[in-house]
């Protein structure tokens, strides 16, 4: 008899970035999830939808059309089938970072959103609804979310990641409110059969003077991670190395 062990294969992943509102830090949290990925010596395609910014595209496009090695840009209004269409790509796990009003857009653009979300788990995917938290209108995007992935009846487990970019809200001084607002959001924001409610805070500190801030706008992180920085930013940038280890820690 032998004595080697069933090994199951892992789900791909495909981290979906939603959210009602701009300026929510959204390319930051893509980049922390690929930053991990790409450390673990593990491979990611990316995809970018807010056709208005374009953030992860700046950072990741390479000049080709390869989600892998590079990232691609698509407009949600009209190349939304990229979507779906991502699922078939060989690669560890799939981010696709969507634009501000993405969750009105998506429910608008699939008639049926139940066959949409569905539709991840019937290729052997997980599916993650990344949701960043940063202000008041976060709790919005998490509740008007949570509404919709909790009516549905999954067969595979599916889960909302819930982040809070704390270091970010110290930074605008809003902590305290958005805590408050949160708190209250999560008492009725429960697991529900195969939906898992996954909560991370990532705690990279800003500095006063937003250098750090306008660096990670225009540049992915292992990048400004291995610019030449003064003392004060290098151990900010500590900080930094370790939300990655963390969330991926948490995520993969």
């Amino acid at each position: 008899m032998s004595n080697s062990k069933i090994v199951i294969p892992q789900r791909k992943k495909v981290f979906l970035i939603l959210t009602d509102e701009g300026s929510a830090t959204k390319s930051t949290i893509a980049d922390l999830i690929i930053s991990g990925y790409r450390n673990a010596g593990k491979t990611i395609a990316k995809f970018d939808g807010d056709i208005q910014h374009q953030t992860t595209f700046k950072k990741y496009g390479d000049g080709t059309d390869n989600p892998i090695t590079g990232c691609v840009p698509f407009d949600i209004e009209t190349d939304n089938q990229i979507i779906l269409n991502s699922i078939g790509i060989d690669a560890d796990a799939i981010l696709i970072d969507l634009p501000a009003r993405a969750v009105e857009i998506t429910q608008n653009l699939f008639s049926d959103i139940e066959t949409f979300y569905k539709a991840y788990e019937q290729f052997n995917c997980e599916l993650n609804v990344v949701i960043p938290v940063v202000s008041d209108k976060s709790i919005i995007s998490v509740n008007n979310i949570y509404n919709t992935v909790s009516s549905i009846d999954f067969e595979d487990t599916v889960r909302m990641l819930l982040i809070k970019n704390v270091g970010y809200m110290k930074f605008r001084n809003n902590l305290f409110e958005v805590n408050s607002l949160y708190e209250q959001a999560m008492k009725s924001i429960t697991n529900k059969g195969n939906l898992v409610i996954v909560e991370h805070d990532i705690k990279t500190v800003y500095d006063s003077k937003g250098i750090l801030e306008i660096q990670l706008k225009s540049a992915d992180i292992n990048t400004v991670i291995n610019s030449k920085q003064d003392i004060t930013t290098q151990v900010i940038l500590g900080s930094i190395k370790n939300d990655i280890k963390q969330l991926h820690a948490k995520i993969s």
